[in-house]
């Protein structure tokens, strides 16, 4: 609750259908960020994310500043998980220095909590009773799960950043996180590197493509102002524009022609031009927008909302 992440277990799926999103994944144009249909133009934005699984955006951006040198990754292993060099290095996946293996995590945490439970069961002397281990160490574990495997997951859900563990350290509890512009940038990205014809996989968090909540999309509800945000959000690990004033009808609202992607020029996406495949390594470059509430800086201007669509209409 204190990290703004209690609905966890309300907006996940046991399972996706990968046939669905494959199929939508292939309509992602990446200069846009935007679905192209035989309709229109559609995209997930601020309000999709705040409205239907309930993730803050109007928060603290998450990015982890700074170098992270072997030694400093140790230092927050630490400070936070109260674990030693061995531990780190133990936990470590090949080839990923700033980051930590999942299963390794899970298997470390499960055997020793399961031996602790026993040792209580069975009234042990005090002894030989095992050591309790410090359940916020165990929190922060818990934490870097549920990014890893669910809201910025990465290669199959493998790993995750021990750079995460900064958003969850004592000085940072009353800190309210921008949890929902993270995920949708992090979504943004993947969606972008699953367009290309080398896209392999797509690791991201698919519940916001799926369409479960249709009572709450039929729903009235008023949007909140930072809806109408247009400019660039980031995860802890990508930067992508955010293009509000693209899609018609978005907001219950008969809006006009949007103008050109105003990001497009810096990303390096206009040298695709040919036959030969591009991986998708856009350069767009990081700006807080979300700090202390600058976003409100980069609303669309009133009159490029539109005018309110008629009730009728709405309905239809």
């Amino acid at each position: 609750m204190l990290a703004g992440l209690d609905r966890i277990s309300e907006i996940s799926y046991e399972h996706y259908n990968a046939g669905l999103i494959s199929v939508i994944c292939e309509h992602w144009q990446p200069e846009t960020n935007t679905f192209h249909f035989s309709w229109g133009e559609m995209t997930v934005n601020l309000d999709d994310v705040q409205h239907l699984i309930g993730l803050s955006a109007d928060g603290d951006v998450l990015i982890t500043e700074g170098s992270w040198s072997l030694p400093k990754l140790v230092e927050i292993v630490k400070k936070n998980l109260y674990q030693d060099e061995i531990f780190f290095n133990s936990m470590k996946t090949g080839g990923q220095d700033n980051s930590l293996s999942l299963v390794k995590l899970v298997n470390f945490y499960a055997g020793k909590l399961e031996k602790y439970n026993d040792s209580i069961q069975n009234e042990r002397p005090d002894g030989q009773k095992k050591k309790a281990m410090s359940a916020l160490s165990v929190a922060r574990t818990y934490m870097l799960y549920v990014l890893g495997t669910f809201l910025l997951p990465v290669k199959k859900r493998r790993y995750v950043s021990i750079r995460y563990l900064y958003f969850f350290e004592k000085d940072k509890t009353n800190i309210k996180w921008s949890w929902g512009s993270a995920v949708l940038a992090h979504l943004f990205h993947n969606l972008g590197t699953t367009s290309r014809t080398d896209g392999k996989q797509f690791v991201t968090y698919t519940t916001l493509l799926e369409d479960p909540y249709r009572t709450e999309r039929r729903s009235d509800h008023d949007f909140k102002e930072n809806t109408f945000f247009n400019g660039l959000a980031s995860s802890p690990d990508h930067v992508e524009p955010i293009y509000s004033n693209r899609v018609v009808m978005q907001f219950a609202r008969i809006q006009p022609i949007p103008k050109n992607p105003k990001c497009v020029e810096v990303s390096g996406l206009r040298t695709w031009d040919g036959d030969e495949p591009k991986q998708y390594k856009p350069k767009y470059d990081w700006v807080d927008v979300f700090l202390k509430g600058l976003w409100k800086e980069w609303i669309v201007r009133s009159r490029d909302k539109g005018r309110r669509l008629r009730e009728d209409l709405h309905n239809v």
